[in-house]
């Protein structure tokens, strides 16, 4: 397990945050929440929903601690943000952790366990009477249902301006993407007839295409006739050798490119 060091900060003194991975507040009140400068400027930060009514959903981690979030919004806010994370809703985002210090630990564990939530959430632990080392250890060796991601085992960066964490970087490293929209589907029988497909031939591929032709061609080779093609957008060997083979069954010329008899034969079998 690769860890590293995060430093938190409040917003005021966000200016103190020494270089490397940072975290800070997506809510709060005052002088905590970061603004979009602050955002900016730390792009990658690690997002911490503060608020007592646990309304950031897209955070990376919700603060449980006293003026914050309470140990019975974690299980719903845990369900919530997972769902963020696989639909896309803010690229970026992290599998969500729950940030409690040991003394809440054995709540927040229990009010998961009472959801029958049993993964798919981490915890970041605050226990200032911990060294770097074993801070370090604990997330080294961390497993279970809930895993610990994240130490914080100092409140004294900077004179007092930010905090010192351990962080493991897979956890860091592991964000969302923009969800890919799904491929339209096959071309009619009439756009086919009108020939308002492509030729496809060997090496094209959907990134120099406007309607995702390849995919078309390889969902209906799987669906249809049954071929394991990786439906990846892209007309090689293998998409070419499965075209083959149907051209040869409906006695067309076996050439591997996608005329508009092959078209045919393709949305006629749907």
């Amino acid at each position: 397990m690769i860890t590293v060091p995060v430093y938190d900060a409040i917003r005021v003194n966000v200016p103190h945050l020494p270089p490397g991975h940072v975290a800070g507040y997506s809510t709060g009140f005052g002088t905590i929440p970061w603004g979009a400068a602050e955002w900016a400027a730390h792009p990658g930060a690690v997002r911490i929903d503060q608020d007592p009514r646990a309304t950031d959903k897209t955070a990376d981690v919700l603060d449980v601690e006293s003026g914050a979030a309470t140990v019975a919004d974690c299980a719903p806010w845990a369900e919530a943000a997972a769902a963020d994370v696989a639909s896309g809703a803010r690229p970026g985002q992290r599998h969500p952790a729950i940030y409690v210090n040991l003394s809440n630990l054995t709540g927040v564990v229990n009010s998961l366990v009472a959801a029958k939530i049993t993964s798919g959430v981490s915890l970041w632990i605050a226990n200032w009477n911990l060294t770097q080392a074993e801070a370090t250890a604990l997330v080294t060796m961390a497993s279970g249902p809930y895993p610990v991601i994240g130490v914080q085992y100092s409140d004294k960066g900077g004179g007092g301006t930010y905090d010192i964490s351990v962080f493991s970087k897979p956890w860091l490293d592991a964000v969302s993407g923009p969800v890919p929209p799904p491929p339209p589907p096959p071309p009619s029988l009439v756009y086919v007839a009108l020939g308002k497909v492509p030729v496809l031939h060997s090496a094209m591929s959907d990134a120099k295409l406007p309607h995702w032709h390849v995919h078309r061609v390889q969902a209906l080779l799987n669906s249809v006739y049954g071929t394991k093609l990786a439906v990846d957008g892209v007309y090689g060997p293998a998409s070419q050798a499965a075209v083959k083979v149907l051209q040869a069954q409906y006695r067309l010329p076996a050439t591997g490119i996608v005329d508009v008899a092959t078209w045919n034969v393709l949305t006629a079998a749907r």
